[in-house]
Order: structure tokens, then sequence, then C-alpha cells
């Protein structure tokens, strides 16, 4: 998850986005009612930390929040750079949530974010 201006973003890791093509996952987005876009971006599988902030940095100003699904390495390795916090383990199924103090997307930096929060599945009762 990253945030302009200390807002929430979601980084999730989940193989059905991924595996079930756009149909399903879109589907799925519409039925909950979300009132977000849903834009889903074929490059962010088997990519790197860096095409996680590039999508970022390029994203409108009038979005505060931004939710990414992916895979690993990829999301591990990014929480890891966002944070600087050291290796951060990030299983799949699992959520978190990077906040960054700037006011723009451009602005994101790697080692600039902060580890709000990290949900594993197995923490989940």
């Amino acid at each position: 998850m990253v945030s302009p201006t200390g807002m929430p973003i979601m980084d999730r890791i989940t193989t059905d986005l991924l595996q079930n093509g756009v149909s399903k996952p879109l589907k799925k987005w519409e039925e909950g009612n979300w009132g977000a876009e849903f834009r889903l971006e074929r490059g962010i599988y088997g990519s790197s930390p860096e095409t996680l902030l590039n999508l970022l940095r390029n994203l409108p100003g009038d979005n505060n929040i931004a939710c990414l699904v992916g895979h690993e390495p990829t999301f591990s390795s990014f929480i890891t750079m966002s944070t600087d916090s050291g290796w951060i383990r990030f299983p799949t199924a699992s959520m978190a949530r990077i906040d960054f103090d700037v006011l723009r997307w451009q602005d994101v930096r790697f080692g600039e974010g902060t580890l709000a929060w990290l949900m594993r599945p197995k923490e989940l009762d």
C-alpha cells in the first residue's frame, strides 16, 4: 500500500488475479461496489519493484490511494525497498499498507515509506 498525504495503499498478493484473467477479478471488483477504477496491469506479473514504483509514480493526482495486486518475489522486494526496513516476508494472500509522506505520486521514493501494517493469512482468525 502506498499513499501520498499519508493515505493508505494496499499491496496484496493473490494468485486469483494472475491465474484467472480479467473477467473474474473484474466481476468481483464490480460486485464489491468499491467506487474506484479497476485497471489490470499485466506488466506486474514477473516484474520488478522498480516497475511497481513507476506505476505508482504515474498515477493521476486525484488518486490518493492505490491497491496493488501481484506475485512474489516482487512484492516482498517492493515492501523491503520502499520501507528500508530489512527483508519483509510477504507470503501469498498477505496484505500490507505502506504510507508515503508526499503530496504527489511522482514524489514516491524507495526508502521513504513507512510500513503501517502487515497481515499474513495465518494471523487471521
